[in-house]
């Protein structure tokens, strides 16, 4: 019998082959998730360079570790800004925590505030908690203890153990 699942892997390579970035996207997880990280690496490129937010963000973590392609700080952030950019969290918090740092890019308090809220107003834990800790400091933006606190524990909720901590703390 004809098994459709078989015919899938097929399917998304034809695609991918044929320019669809979303596919490209498919193929390169799929090729990492199997190990082949040079290949999962082009996949990811192809399909960055369309627009896709997701590769976006895997490629500039691909040179941000320097593990599969030389690392590079520079194609790191250009990846990685233009994925957060477009709305992907994960990168919005990537990006504010370069800008917080201050190592890979110019330490920009604000800056990383506004990609820290980004990230958080998304619903993503580890962007909430530095979020609340940018609040609770006033490092680029107005000292507020108690929205720090309410950002602290919608992480918390998340299961965001670092931010559990802080919450039990404030409630002792």
């Amino acid at each position: 019998a004809d098994n459709p699942k078989r015919k899938a892997p097929k399917l998304i390579r034809l695609s991918a082959y044929q320019g669809n970035p979303d596919e490209q996207y498919k193929l390169g997880k799929l090729c990492q998730d199997t190990q082949n990280y040079q290949i999962a690496t082009r996949w990811y490129y192809l399909s960055a360079k369309q627009g896709h937010a997701k590769a976006q963000f895997k490629l500039g973590i691909i040179y941000c570790q320097g593990e599969i392609v030389e690392q590079n700080y520079r194609k790191a952030l250009k990846w990685i800004r233009l994925s957060a950019e477009q709305g992907h969290a994960e990168a919005q918090f990537l990006l504010g925590a370069f800008y917080e740092e201050g190592e890979k890019i110019k330490q920009d308090y604000a800056e990383a505030v506004k990609w820290f809220k980004r990230s958080a107003e998304q619903g993503c834990a580890i962007g909430q908690s530095n979020y609340a800790w940018m609040l609770i400091r006033g490092d680029g933006i107005e000292r507020n203890n108690k929205a720090g606190f309410k950002w602290y524990k919608l992480a918390a909720e998340k299961g965001l153990a670092k931010a559990q901590f802080v919450v039990g703390l404030a409630y002792f």
